[in-house]
């Protein structure tokens, strides 16, 4: 699981998805915006940072948290998507 979290006593858990916005710069913005919503997610839980997937396209990363599989294993790679048998592409419904 996550290093230091005791699994045992969570109840619940918020997932906040701030797409293109890193962990170090989350965490500059959270102490020196005048944005109240920004403390509140690290000061009232753990706010853990996390990795990304090959690629680190919002199309396949979302699916992988959604799935808890690789991209190469749910299959959107991107939001765009060759077509086998065809030279067409073809564009991957929104997420």
């Amino acid at each position: 699981m996550f290093e230091g979290i005791d699994p045992d006593p969570i109840a619940n858990v918020v997932l906040v998805v701030i797409d293109g916005l890193g962990y170090d710069r989350f965490r500059d913005a959270r102490d020196r915006l005048d944005a109240p919503l920004l403390p509140a997610v690290g000061d009232r839980g753990t706010m853990t940072a996390l990795t990304s997937i090959v690629p680190s396209e919002t199309a396949s990363a979302i699916p992988t948290v959604h799935t808890g599989q690789y991209p190469t294993e749910h299959g959107r790679l991107g939001w765009w998507q060759y077509l086998e048998g065809g030279s067409a592409r073809s564009r991957r419904s929104r997420i």
